[in-house]
C-alpha cells in the first residue's frame, strides 16, 4: 500500500499525532517511518536551499568567489599615465606614446603588487 503524505500533514503528525500508531503499525515500525520521512524532508530542504543559492549566483554579475570583483579594462597601470586624474609625467613613455589601459610589456602583471 502506497500512502502519500503532504509536508503539512506530515509535520502536524510529528508534532501532535492524532493516532499514535495509525494503520495498525507497531511502535518501532511507525517510529522508523517517521525518522525516514524527516530525513527525506531535510534532504528536500537542502536541495531547495542549494537551488536558491545557485539562482542567486546566476542573477549576480559579480561572483562572490573572486575577491577582486570584475576586472575593469581601462584601469590606469602607473601614476605617470596621462589619462589618470592628476597624473604626472610626460604623455610619451620611453617607447613613444602609450595607449591607456594597455601595459607596456606583455609580461607585466595586470594588478600591481
Amino acid at each position: 500500500m502506497h500512502v502519500k503524505l503532504t509536508l503539512r500533514s506530515f509535520l502536524f503528525d510529528l508534532v501532535s499525532p492524532v493516532h499514535p500508531y495509525p494503520l495498525g503499525l507497531q511502535e518501532d515500525v511507525w517510529h522508523h517511518l517517521q525518522v525516514c520521512q524527516v530525513y527525506v524532508v531535510v534532504q528536500d530542504l537542502q536541495r531547495i536551499q542549494f537551488r536558491l543559492s545557485f539562482l542567486f549566483l546566476l542573477a549576480n554579475p559579480v561572483s562572490p568567489l573572486s575577491p577582486l570583483g570584475p576586472v575593469r579594462p581601462g584601469r590606469p597601470s602607473s601614476p605617470g599615465n596621462p589619462s589618470s586624474p592628476g597624473g604626472r609625467g610626460s604623455p610619451t613613455g620611453p617607447l613613444g606614446p602609450t595607449s591607456p589601459g594597455i601595459p607596456s610589456s606583455p609580461f607585466s602583471p595586470l594588478i600591481p603588487g
